[in-house]
């Protein structure tokens, strides 16, 4: 097992050795690339509901509080797999903490409505993210942001990093030799690496890219954290409710119950769970689906259409009250989140 000195020295003897990248390169991510959520060493950790676009997993600890139907991925823990992924971070780590600065007199802070061109923004200390901050690749789909931490890095609520003109998440890499921390709503971009510190995201948080540590636990709040840009619907759009459309009442996970007499249209299902109480004073015009192929491709469908919605809700922010076209504007407005 490593040790927090096995790290110092790996890392002193790249820093002695490991050669500086004159220019901007986005470093191969190797096995590392299919992961969304990882710790080379701490606990991985998920509180509520939230939805994975990815792998996750950790080489040293704890993997709990997910839902695996919420996962479209694999969970890994202390085996080969995940060994090599741990090389391919710090490798990836390595490779960007020598990649030598374009620009060292940013201020700390990012954001505020501003636009970055490609380069390497390099913080001796501590910095974050307040606002939206705008990177702009120029039309270049190679373009490469790289933003290097001498301390803990962390977002601001509801803090937004927006993409435009061919900038792709894919190219953009956070490094902190600290702790990472997204707080409540923040909608991310790119790789993130904590470097001997803890990596976490707050409530209703979205990233587009990858959470990685070192040493340190990985957690997330109810987010959402996908490997490709998230499906928001269009202004007017509805989803598709797949093999659901056919069902008046349906749950993927309890059981149905009916009193006195009811007369249903469409069918009833319950991917887990009894159905009781429709017979024999009910009448229902159509199928009653108990855990089988059916009620199994609803489960899938009811999921992706939740997804769909919530985002399209929650990505920028909602208020408790309904009524008025702002509020409904800013739902729309969730599909710049895209770019």
């Amino acid at each position: 097992m490593k040790t927090h000195l096995d790290h110092f020295v790996l890392l002193i003897f790249t820093l002695i050795f490991f050669p500086t990248f004159i220019t901007a390169q986005a470093p191969a991510l190797g096995s590392a690339a299919s992961f969304v959520l990882f710790t080379i060493d701490g606990a991985v950790g998920n509180t509520a509901t939230s939805h994975i676009n990815g792998n996750i997993g950790t080489n040293i600890g704890a993997i709990t509080g997910f839902d695996p139907t919420t996962i479209m991925g694999s969970i890994e823990s202390a085996n080969p797999l995940t060994a090599q992924v741990s090389l391919d971070i710090q490798a990836a780590y390595l490779q960007l903490f020598n990649t030598a600065a374009t620009v060292s007199d940013h201020t700390p802070v990012f954001g505020g409505g501003e636009t970055l061109e490609p380069g390497v923004y390099s913080i001796g200390a501590a910095g974050s993210i307040t606002g939206n901050l705008i990177l702009d690749a120029q039309g270049d789909a190679n373009a490469v942001f790289i933003f290097k931490f001498g301390g803990a890095f962390t977002t601001a609520a509801a803090a937004s990093v927006t993409l435009v003109n061919s900038a792709s998440f894919e190219n953009i890499f956070w490094i902190a030799e600290g702790a990472i921390a997204m707080a409540a709503g923040t909608n991310m971009k790119g790789t993130l690496i904590s470097h001997n510190g803890a990596i976490s995201m707050g409530a209703i948080g979205n990233l587009v890219g990858r959470m990685f540590s070192t040493i340190g636990a990985a957690t997330i709040y109810a987010s959402r954290l996908s490997l490709t840009p998230f499906p928001f619907l269009n202004p007017g759009q509805v989803p598709d409710l797949g093999i659901i459309a056919n069902f008046a009442i349906y749950t993927t996970g309890g059981a149905i119950d009916n009193t006195g007499t009811s007369i249903i249209t469409g069918d009833i299902g319950t991917n887990v769970g009894a159905i009781t109480g429709y017979e024999p004073l009910s009448v229902v015009n159509g199928n009653i689906e108990i855990a089988n192929a059916t009620t199994a491709q609803a489960a899938i469908d009811l999921d992706a259409a939740y997804v769909l919605l919530y985002f399209r809700l929650n990505c920028y922010g909602s208020t408790p009250a309904f009524g008025g076209e702002k509020h409904l504007l800013r739902c729309i407005a969730c599909s710049r989140f895209n770019r």
